[in-house]
């Protein structure tokens, strides 16, 4: 009589689940905001919080960037963040989803051997595109000894 169904315990945990996803949609904005102000190009941060707020609807802020600094922003920085958010993302939902199915909350790509064929599949495309790269210029593929 103690012990709780498995959806006895999922309607309880429900409960808790806006204020996390809350929580990590501010976590995942303030990552994102903050790895928009963190690059190798020294850009003055102040001037890139004004082009984004520059670039929402009727606003008009003067962010004094130079059109390399707003390309090194928009055409560098941002598709980067947005590219590693997404990668993040679908990490996440296929770990949840792998514990999700298995209903084992360590669950991990290594359960059914997804990760060794991942690893499989790209050592064949590595492969095969080094193979195809060294013999369709004519050279000859490189010794494996570092001293001639």
């Amino acid at each position: 009589m103690g012990r709780k169904s498995f959806l006895n315990a999922q309607v309880s945990a429900d409960k808790s689940v806006a204020p996390a996803i809350a929580l990590g949609l501010f976590a995942l904005g303030a990552a994102v905001f903050a790895a928009l102000l963190i690059g190798p190009a020294q850009v003055d941060r102040s001037s890139i919080v004004f082009e984004l707020f520059d670039r929402l609807p009727l606003l008009n802020i003067d962010s004094g960037l130079s059109s390399i600094h707003e390309n090194i922003v928009w055409e560098v920085r941002t598709p980067r963040v947005l590219l590693g958010a997404l990668v993040g993302s679908t990490l996440a939902i296929s770990g949840a989803s792998y514990q999700a199915v298995f209903r084992n909350p360590l669950a991990d790509p290594y359960l059914l051997g997804a990760a060794a064929g991942a690893g499989l599949g790209a050592m064949v495309w590595a492969h095969s595109t080094w193979f195809r790269c060294s013999h369709s210029s004519g050279r000859s593929a490189p010794s494996h000894s570092p001293i001639s």
